[in-house]
């Protein structure tokens, strides 16, 4: 019995059916099949609203540190799933990081108060031992 008693319901039904039953067939994964066909209309309209709260600026995809590493590892999933080497795929991911640590890095150089680091800066640890001392002037055998 189709849903809703409608024709047009059932052949949809056989056509999914016959694609499982050829996916199957052929050793093609289903799951990520069905992830698409669940999700992706949500990712469509998620994504069509970012698009309008940034006035279709692109940008708002890699300023931002979480969707910059969401992208990275999207990235980096699609080339290990592509048949890149996996030293290749790692190597691709540190690189794509450390660029994102230097971004990081000039933003809070370029900023008028201090870098932000993991610690306030009263908790950091300062040297109230004695003075240093003077080296003498002369040869490096300490004579």
């Amino acid at each position: 019995m189709a849903f809703r008693n409608r024709p047009s319901t059932s052949s949809y039904s056989i056509c999914l059916g016959a694609a499982g039953f050829l996916m199957r067939r052929f050793d093609f994964p289903t799951a990520p099949v069905i992830i698409g066909m669940t999700l992706g209309p949500l990712a469509e309209t998620q994504f069509r609203r970012a698009m309008t709260i940034s006035n279709g600026d692109w940008s708002v995809f890699y300023t931002h540190k979480l969707s910059l590493t969401l992208l990275r590892l999207a990235f980096t999933v699609i080339y290990g799933e592509l048949g890149f080497p996996p030293p290749l795929t790692r190597g691709l991911f540190v690189l794509s990081r450390s660029v994102g640590i230097l971004a990081h890095a000039w933003e809070q150089s370029q900023q008028t108060e201090r870098n932000k680091g993991p610690l306030p800066r009263e908790w950091l640890w300062a040297y109230t031992g004695t003075p240093a001392r003077p080296f003498p002037e002369g040869d490096d055998t300490g004579e």
